[in-house]
């Protein structure tokens, strides 16, 4: 199978060499960094599937342009960024199908002004965490968390398809029937994230605090009622629906999984570029609150500590207004 892969950020780049093995596959860079990308890029993994560490050089090959005809097109761009790739994936796939793996609160809106469902399938790439300093991948790969999704039943057999194709690369991928409800839920997962973590004053001094998770977990629970308001059935869903239980139990437990190395890793490497992301999240989720009219109290209190970041970070302002 030829794959590209749109998007050379940490997960793109680790799912391209998780599917380098078993495929032909290509990334795509803009051109003012092609130079370096053609450097190649140094991985150190904690590889959970082999139980075991390794570090190694990749060097894929890569394209600034999306001439050449392709299988699938791998979209791992973030969320700020898709609007503008969009058009131009419009006016190249060709016969490629499309898969975005990506968080997003209203993804098939955002994608339908330019493709139908017969055009693409959505994902989750939550088998790869980590970071990125330059030219260096700091990477998780777990045993599992691939997620591809079914939100019709037209596309069960591409669905299908691609799960066979990358379980031979060793990708234990799981099929999601309600893969808009669960981006939902991980999206305001995510997105609480920045107020908290920003209150707090840095995720190390966050993942320690009980009573800082607490408060995150009121203000989850009202995110939860956002989504509820759209339709989301968020008590058929684990992730969600483990929040519903009492503070005094969710919070020890969301305390030990902070506080895991792994977690800790991704978390903290995400927050190196993709703090942005979250905080466009927690703007836009608070946004559809107000207008739903739902009282979001825990999640306004966030609200000046996300302002004073932004101040601070001026440059921000222009990726979340685009």
């Amino acid at each position: 199978m030829r794959i590209l892969v749109f998007g050379a950020g940490t997960i793109g780049l680790s799912y391209a060499w998780l599917l380098s093995d078993n495929h032909d596959v290509s990334v795509y860079v803009r051109s003012e960094k092609e130079e370096t990308a053609n450097l190649g890029y140094s991985i150190a993994v904690q590889d959970l599937r082999k139980e075991k560490s390794y570090a190694f050089r990749f060097e894929p090959t890569i394209v600034t342009d999306l001439d050449a005809d392709y299988d699938l097109i791998l979209v791992t761009v973030n969320r700020c960024q898709l609007a503008q790739v969009l058009p131009n994936l419009k006016q190249h796939k060709k016969n490629a199908h499309l898969l975005f793996m990506l968080n997003h609160w209203d993804i098939t809106t955002e994608i339908e002004h330019y493709f139908t469902k017969e055009d693409y399938i959505l994902g989750f790439p939550s088998q790869v965490g980590g970071g990125r300093h330059k030219n260096k991948l700091d990477i998780i790969v777990f045993t599992e968390g691939t997620i591809l999704g079914l939100q019709d039943p037209c596309q069960k057999a591409i669905v299908t398809k691609y799960k066979e194709e990358f379980d031979q690369s060793d990708l234990h991928v799981t099929i999601q029937e309600h893969m808009v409800d669960w981006l939902k839920i991980h999206y305001l997962q995510q997105s609480i994230n920045a107020g908290a973590i920003l209150k707090a004053g840095g995720f190390e001094e966050f993942s320690c605090n009980s009573k800082a998770i607490s408060e995150m977990i009121i203000a989850y629970r009202e995110g939860l009622k956002v989504c509820e308001a759209l339709g989301v059935s968020t008590k058929k869903l684990f992730s969600a629906r483990m929040f519903y239980y009492p503070k005094i139990i969710v919070t020890p437990f969301m305390k030990h999984i902070f506080q895991k190395n792994e977690t800790s890793k991704i978390l903290q490497g995400h927050m190196q570029h993709g703090l942005v992301e979250w905080i466009y999240g927690y703007q836009e989720i608070l946004k559809t609150g107000e207008e739903l009219t739902i009282p979001m109290p825990a999640w306004h209190s966030y609200e000046t500590y996300i302002d004073s970041y932004l101040e601070k970070n001026p440059e921000l302002e222009i990726t979340l207004t685009k």
